[in-house]
């Protein structure tokens, strides 16, 4: 089977902020605010800078899939829906054996 080019339904960063993006709001809780806002002083950070790292540092599922279809790729495995369904079960497997939550 040829690859075909995955489309994504946004414009895939690999997990990078583009840093001439302009700024907008996000609601949540004043208790969620109140932690990052501890979170970012003990990092001596601000909030909005806080939130980038963390946005930066988790993977969209589109773009897990993008690095395993490469990966795969690499590997000369052809990367099928039941290699990627068996991908996402040894890596839940893997995240409950360390306490957390499976995908």
């Amino acid at each position: 089977m040829p690859d075909r080019p995955r489309t994504l339904p946004f414009r895939s960063t690999g997990g990078r902020i583009d840093p001439m993006s302009k700024p907008t709001s996000i609601k949540t809780s004043e208790d969620v605010r109140d932690r990052l806002r501890v979170l970012a002083e003990e990092r001596g950070t601000t909030i909005t800078e806080l939130l980038e790292e963390l946005a930066s540092r988790e993977l969209t599922r589109a773009e897990r899939d993008e690095r395993a279809a490469e990966a795969a790729r690499e590997l000369g495995v052809e990367y099928s829906d039941q290699v990627q369904q068996a991908g996402r079960a040894a890596w839940a497997r893997i995240r409950a054996h360390q306490g957390g939550a499976a995908a």
